[in-house]
């Protein structure tokens, strides 16, 4: 991937959005493409390489991000100059996969914290420098989001397809305020977890067919038994 690849490349070079994954493909955005070629630049120590050399070693950085988001890339590969685990000398395509993999757990969490269960945003991980992610910036959905917004949505819409049962909404709705109390039947994990009223801010794309409306219905329902119970409680 030398210079002149590069050029030739971004002559016909499409408009890439910043949701799309990295492929093995010729064809990247340039940022990802300028990001791996200065890094040798950037740190210049070890053994100098050749021409052949230096080609394949951008190919090598390139493999590496194979799969992950462009976004993400684009943001590891412009941190990682400040936060080199192995400077003087650049970062390996380990470092760069393994980056982008913290970086991505991070982010996922993160929305899934302030989008979801109406947290804070924050950005922080262990596995990553202090400072790795700077100013968190806007939270999600808002314009200036590091995280696009269908990136987001999709995020959202897998985990709560994959970790939450939705038939324990239904049997939860059919439950009385005896099943309730005497605790027969409890509220589904997720409706007490999450924030009914950052839910109902989230885009339709971030919900699963049908999730929004049995949500609601859940969530009113345990409304009305809590409602309910501490009336009772009140009456004593």
């Amino acid at each position: 991937m030398s210079a002149i690849t590069i050029r030739r490349a971004a002559k016909d070079l499409k408009t890439v959005s910043r949701s799309a994954i990295v492929t093995a493909s010729a064809k990247q955005p340039l940022a990802i493409q300028n990001g791996i070629l200065a890094l040798p630049v950037a740190f210049q120590a070890g053994r100098s390489l050749d021409q052949e050399e230096r080609n394949l070693q951008a190919l090598l950085c390139l493999e590496a991000l194979v799969g992950t988001e462009v976004f993400i890339a684009e943001f590891v590969l412009r941190r990682i100059r400040l936060f080199n685990p192995r400077n003087p000398f650049p970062p390996t395509p380990q470092d760069l996969r393994e980056h982008c993999g913290r970086t991505w757990s991070a982010l996922c969490s993160a929305v899934w914290r302030s989008a979801v269960c109406g947290e804070q945003w924050r950005l922080y991980s262990e596995k990553l420098p202090l400072a790795w992610f700077g100013d968190a910036g806007p939270e999600p959905f808002a314009s200036g989001c590091i995280v696009p917004d269908d990136i987001a949505c999709q995020w959202i819409r897998d985990r709560i397809t994959r970790d939450v049962d939705v038939a324990s909404f239904e049997s939860f709705c059919a439950c009385s305020y005896e099943d309730y109390t005497r605790r027969w039947t409890v509220p589904p994990d997720f409706l007490c977890r999450s924030s009914l009223s950052a839910i109902r801010r989230l885009p339709d794309a971030a919900l699963p067919n049908g999730f929004r409306t049995i949500h609601e219905a859940a969530a009113s329902h345990l409304a009305q038994l809590t409602d309910q119970e501490r009336r009772e409680r009140q009456r004593v």
